[in-house]
């Protein structure tokens, strides 16, 4: 089926030359789901609380995402800044009947949120993602060399302390 993302999907989690990576973990699938699913691909998605890598199957990896739909977070609350952002919004003059000014304002309101949180807090998701991107790099870096033992550590830390 092939798979993205990292080669190993196992590891012992011993120290020094006992630690043992493997891909252990696989999916298989017959010709015909293959056919009806051409685009499906495995990810190896990184974990901290298992020794196995999780697998996760996607049958169209690469399609376009929709625009996600407006969500007030609850992040904004503890920001006294907000309150003015929602203030400003809906202090708006617009002209027409009483439920199109309202929606008028709600339409406002949200891009000015949107804005504020760009520029207040910064980019979040695009931050998650690359801390994410980060773990899963260390992850693989730490896969390609093998942990110092107790003993290795120890004469380390008697080194610096004699420094």
């Amino acid at each position: 089926m092939g798979f993205v993302e990292g080669r190993y999907t196992w590891c012992n989690n011993q120290e020094g030359t006992s630690r043992v990576f493997t891909r252990i973990d696989r999916a298989i699938c017959n010709a015909p789901w293959r056919i009806r699913f051409p685009e499906a691909k495995i990810f190896h998605i990184p974990t901290i609380d298992s020794d196995h890598k999780f697998l996760v199957l996607r049958f169209k990896p690469y399609y376009q995402k929709l625009k996600r739909p407006f969500r007030f977070e609850a992040m904004w609350l503890s920001d006294p800044t907000c309150q003015d952002v929602v203030h400003h919004a809906m202090n708006q003059l617009f002209n027409g009947s009483p439920s199109y000014t309202f929606c008028r304002k709600l339409v406002y309101c949200r891009q000015l949120l949107i804005h504020w949180n760009h520029t207040h807090f910064g980019h979040i998701g695009t931050k998650l993602k690359q801390i994410d991107e980060q773990l899963n790099q260390l992850q693989q870096n730490f896969a390609m060399v093998a942990r110092p033992s107790e003993q290795d550590l120890w004469r380390r830390e008697r080194f610096v302390d004699g420094i």
